[in-house]
This record gives C-alpha cells, structure tokens and sequence, in this order.
C-alpha cells in the first residue's frame, strides 16, 4: 500500500476503506469522515480534494459511476459557500452498506480506463441495490 493510501485511509472506517482507497486513486482526496453503514443506515465518505477543487473531483466522480448507473445506488453531494475558493468545496458519497464494494469497483474500472463502451457488471458477488429505493442517476445537490 502506498503512503498516500495509508494517510487516506487513517481513521476510515473499515467498511468504506476499500471506497476511499479508489477515491483517492482516481481524484486524489482527503477524506473527513467516514461510516461504514448498517443494515438500516447507509455508508458515507466527506471528502475534499487534496490538490484539485472539489468540483472538478465531483466530475470526475459523476463520470467514473455514470457508466454503470444501473448497477449502482448513491448519491453525491456537494457543499461550497459563496466566496471560498473552489477548492474548499466538500463532497458526500453516500450509499447503501451493500453498494460500497461495487462504488469502489466501478471507480477502479473508470481509472483503469475500462469504462468504454458498454460497461461489464462490476463483479457477481457484489450486493444488489434494493429495487424499493433504487436510484438510477447521481445527483449533485
């Protein structure tokens, strides 16, 4: 593991390690605070960029899991005040507990740069979104 991935994952939950580790391979982050979730509460990463603002890394992010959109059940969340520097700006992932194996593979296959086309599934044992509260898109609030 490399020593920016140590400092990332530093008081991450365990949970949400393996999302944070892509995070912070495809965009280069910070994470603030973590949760790994539960079978009534979703998991979450708050985030910043750690070189670039948080915008460009919201981006970045919407793309990578865009591609698989009907795999996947999150939501991306940004917050940023009216003169701070862009770079200031924080981000929320937030997923069911279920869905962090597959958020973090479908970041690892937008670095890896096998979104093109078509998107495989991301792996067979990841858990499925639960239809009731499936979401099929991303939102940047």
């Amino acid at each position: 593991m490399s020593e920016t991935a140590q400092t990332v994952v530093g008081g991450v939950e365990d949970g949400v390690q393996p999302l944070a580790l892509e995070l912070d391979r495809l965009s280069g982050v910070v994470v603030l605070d973590s949760c790994q979730g539960g079978r009534d509460w979703p998991a979450y990463l708050v985030f910043r960029g750690r070189d670039r603002g948080g915008l460009e890394i919201a981006g970045e992010v919407m793309r990578a899991l865009a591609a698989h959109a009907e795999q996947l059940e999150c939501e991306l969340r940004t917050t940023w005040r009216p003169g701070a520097d862009l770079a200031e700006a924080i981000l929320e992932l937030t997923c069911p507990a279920g869905q962090v194996i597959a958020l973090a593979l479908a970041l690892r296959a937008a670095r890896r740069g096998a979104s093109g086309g078509a998107p495989a599934p991301l792996r067979a044992g990841c858990a499925p979104a639960r239809p009731a509260r499936r979401a099929r898109h991303l939102t940047l609030v």
